[in-house]
């Protein structure tokens, strides 16, 4: 909620998300997907998707071990 905040105070017109996590991914939601078509905010899901999830993985992977 948080993150929707932001992005509705910050006025942007665009958001751009590398991947997904389905697990527990919030924009995900139908109803978040409504308010921001409702406050005119494009989004645009999954860009480069197979190499932000990789570089995802290898960031928690790392964190996890130390």
């Amino acid at each position: 909620m948080m993150c929707l905040g932001a992005i509705l105070i910050s006025r942007i017109s665009r958001l751009v998300i590398g991947t997904s996590n389905y697990k527990n991914f919030f924009c995900l939601n139908d109803n978040v997907n409504d308010f921001l078509k409702n406050n005119k905010i494009i989004v645009k899901k999954n860009v480069l998707q197979k190499k932000c999830t990789k570089i995802l993985k290898n960031f928690f992977q790392q964190h996890r071990m130390d």
